[in-house]
Formats: structure tokens, sequence, C-alpha cells
């Protein structure tokens, strides 16, 4: 079960990294689309 675990545990840490990463691109292209800023 040990090395069941590690798998998971690499795919939980890419997505978070995905996640952050397109969440600051998100937040940047509202920012810049948003007028008067």
């Amino acid at each position: 079960q040990k090395t069941l675990i590690k798998p998971y545990i690499y795919i939980f840490l890419i997505l978070e990294k995905l996640k952050h990463r397109f969440f600051k691109t998100f937040v940047k292209n509202i920012k810049e689309k948003r007028p008067g800023s």
C-alpha cells in the first residue's frame, strides 16, 4: 500500500502546481482586461 500512495502524492503536487500557475495567469488576465486599472 505504501508504494501505491507515492504516485498519488506526486500527482497531487503536480496538480497543485498547475492550479497555482493557472490561477496566477487567470488573475493577471482579469487585471489586464479590466478597464481603468
